[in-house]
């Protein structure tokens, strides 16, 4: 009899913590599921003038502020993109930058088959010499329950998986900044050498284009494309400027 009831209080106890178990589980998906952040994540404003203001700053070699509404745009365009089996492991994004605090990320993700909302705080460090931000996230947040560091880094790892601008090691995820620009017949690498939140934007600086470089942008420009684009990006084509100038010289 002893024995009996011994085993029974034993699989009372069992049976306690398996629905305790179950029901903290429950708990924690849903939680996890509950997305309040679609006013955060969707953008409301967009902004597709991202490549024109680096490519003409580059040009002049100066720095200049990417708005909020530039770089979200862009992200939205570059890293929510389908992977090669069709799917989306990021679907929306949108960074918040502030001059005295961490950047705020807010996201809807694809995670275990399912869309969540993700909270994050994240810090960057920009190497200047190979454009690689490294990012580091904190304070994160699936839907409304906080995640331990191994499962937020296995939603990082996830998300940078088949995503070529992405990778993720060590709990840091490395950004590449790098965009190629492809002209007639050359082609031109950019990559952030300075990277400087400010409130609603960001203080940027690219590599500095050679000689060489900036001879083949003027070539182009020269064409009938590259006077289109240099309308586009400095409100003048090269015959506008020569003929401008020949004007205040010569009346």
């Amino acid at each position: 009899m002893k024995k009996k009831k011994i085993l029974r209080i034993a699989l009372i106890i069992a049976a306690v913590i398996l629905t305790a178990s179950v029901g903290f589980a429950g708990v924690c998906a849903a939680l996890a599921f509950t997305d309040n952040y679609k006013d955060k994540y969707t953008l409301y404003e967009t902004d597709d003038s991202f490549l024109d203001i680096v490519l003409k700053n580059a040009i002049t070699g100066r720095e200049f502020i990417l708005t909020e509404a530039q770089i979200n745009t862009y992200l939205n365009k570059t890293v929510c993109m389908n992977t090669e089996n069709g799917e989306r492991k990021i679907k929306n994004l949108r960074l918040y930058f502030h001059s005295e605090s961490d950047t705020e990320l807010y996201a809807r993700i694809n995670f275990m088959g399912h869309d969540c909302g993700l909270y994050s705080r994240i810090s960057v460090i920009l190497d200047p010499i190979t454009g690689i931000a490294a990012v580091r996230f904190y304070d994160t947040k699936l839907g409304e329950l906080s995640v331990p560091d191994k499962v937020r880094d296995n939603i990082l790892s996830d998300a940078a998986e088949e995503n070529k601008l992405m990778t993720f090691q060590d709990g840091v995820l490395y950004v590449k900044t790098m965009y190629v620009y492809e002209f007639k017949n050359f082609s031109l690498t950019l990559n952030l050498e300075k990277f400087e939140p400010t409130d609603s934007g960001v203080r940027c600086r690219t590599n500095s284009l050679t000689l060489e470089a900036l001879k083949a942008v003027k070539d182009y420009f020269l064409s009938d494309d590259g006077q289109a684009l240099c309308k586009k990006l400095f409100g003048y084509n090269l015959y506008d400027l020569r003929d401008g100038i020949l004007k205040k010289i010569f009346g």
